[in-house]
Parts: structure tokens; sequence; C-alpha cells
């Protein structure tokens, strides 16, 4: 199942160590390196699996790919190119499926192993690219975690022994204590309104503020970097199988 999986860029592991002999036998056995494409959820997204692996009803697989023909890595890139195509065709009036058919009809280019080799490795360093401004964005997450508990420590606990105020007696009285999105819940005696929360030093929580600002500019920075790359690689895609590279 898709909940069963886990995504690193184009590579899927199983979160599943074990089936049980009933689920096996429902299941279709498919082994490491071979690529699968789901026809329901998200149809048409492709991965190549990472280890021996079962599959279900929501995807389909690529068994036995004759090496001398077709390139695992480039099976998989053309199958993103083609995937806006692909998931348009899904049908289903709640979930939207791939047929077997469907996915059969893909024509996939016939390219020389060898350029489908030189393909797979300008699309492969593309992709390194993409992978470390994601993996940036999730230690600068990290890191503002990280500043926080290093100045503050975890305000359950409270190590820095400071004055602790509830969450009443620190907002505006002007402005309700709002339990929802759109507008202030019901007045209530309990709950948020008696929410401990601990108060450092103003100099303190100036300087979070600051590092924190500094973090988010990255972030911005780094976002914007990422969609460019986005755009890079759908441009060398379209090149790529389009024979303009």
């Amino acid at each position: 199942m898709g909940s069963d999986l886990k995504r690193d860029g184009k590579v899927v592991f199983a979160g599943t160590d074990s089936l049980t002999e009933l689920v096996a036998m429902q299941s279709r056995p498919m082994k490491k390196g071979e690529v699968v494409i789901a026809v329901s959820g998200a149809p048409g997204l492709p991965a190549i699996l990472a280890h021996d692996a079962c599959i279900h009803d929501g995807c389909v697989g690529r068994r036995n790919l004759d090496q001398r023909r077709l390139n695992e890595d480039v099976l998989f890139a053309y199958l993103i190119f083609v995937k806006a195509t692909s998931s348009s065709r899904a049908v289903g009036a709640i979930f939207k499926n791939l047929t077997t058919d469907q996915i059969r009809s893909i024509e996939v280019p016939d390219l020389p192993l060898s350029e489908q080799k030189r393909i797979a490795e300008i699309l492969d360093r593309a992709e390194a690219l993409r992978g470390k401004r994601r993996a940036a964005l999730t230690l600068l997450d990290e890191l503002t975690q990280s500043i926080f508990l290093d100045m503050f420590g975890d305000p359950i606990e409270n190590p820095f022994n400071f004055p602790v105020k509830k969450m009443i007696d620190i907002v505006d009285s002007n402005r309700p204590i709002s339990y929802g999105i759109l507008r202030p819940g019901p007045d209530q005696s309990t709950g948020v309104k008696l929410m401990p929360v601990i108060i450092p030093p103003a100099k303190q929580q100036d300087s979070f503020t600051q590092q924190i600002a500094g973090i988010e500019q990255l972030k911005v920075d780094f976002r914007q970097s990422m969609a460019e790359l986005d755009q890079l690689f759908s441009s060398l895609q379209h090149r790529t199988f389009r024979g303009e590279l």
C-alpha cells in the first residue's frame, strides 16, 4: 500500500518488514530494482524498489526488465515525464485509477543503451541537486527547534526556571484567544486560557527572534532555488525525450 512505502526521490522502501501468509498470497512479488507504477491514489507515479517487495492492486510492476534494451532509471524518468498525461486518463468517480491497458499503452522511446545511460546520468545529477536542497530545508527546520531548546529548554520542564504565566495573562485583553482559525471559540474557564507559558528575558527573546528571522530568510532562498531546480529538471526531461540533448 502507499502507506507502507517510504519514498526517497525515485526509490521506495517498504515500511512493512513482513506479511502474513494470506496477504502474501494476495500480493505480487517484485524484485529489487524493478519499476512499479501507482494506478490509484497518485495514478502514474513511478518508483524503483530498493529491495524485494510485494505490491497490491494499487500498483502495477514492470518485471524482468531487459537491461540490454532499457535502463530502469530512464524508464523511471520517462514515466515521470508522461505522468501528467497518465493522470489525466485515470478513471473513477471518487478514486481515480489507471487501467492495466492504459499502462501498457505508454510508448517508451527506443534509444541506444549508451544514450540511455547518458540521459540517466544527466537527470541523476539534476535530481541529486534537488535532493540536497530538500535535505537542507529539513535541516533548517530542525535547526529552529534546536536553537529554541538550547536557549529556553523544554518549556514543560523549564530547566532554566524562567517565570511562568498563564496564557490569559500575557495576551491583549481586547483580542480574544482563538480556539479556531476563522473565529474565536466559546469562552471557557479552562483550556488554552490557562496554559502555562514560560517568560524568558526580553533580550533573550529578541536574540531568538533575530536568529529565526535569519533562518526563515534562508528557507525562502532555498525554496526559490528549489523552484528553479524543479523548472530546470522539467526542462531537462522535455529536452531529453525530444532528442534535444
